[in-house]
């Protein structure tokens, strides 16, 4: 997914055997990629004690939240 916001990021998921599922990210248009430092996660102390499995959609936040997706 592209940011419209910037037009240079780019953010990818992934699911891995080994890991699950990691986002990562690119500010060079992708010419080179880093893993977020944490994984795709449901807020600690979560009653449900739900996990993440898959990630399916990666949105930019607004205009005003330059590093919110």
């Amino acid at each position: 997914m592209q940011d419209p916001r910037d037009r240079r990021t780019l953010l990818a998921a992934s699911r891995q055997w080994h890991l699950g599922p990691i986002v990562c990210r690119s500010d060079d248009g992708g010419a080179s990629w880093k893993e977020a430092l944490t994984p795709p996660q449901f807020p600690k102390g979560e009653a449900r004690q739900r996990a993440v499995d898959r990630v399916f959609w990666l949105t930019p936040g607004h205009l005003s939240e330059p590093e919110v997706w």
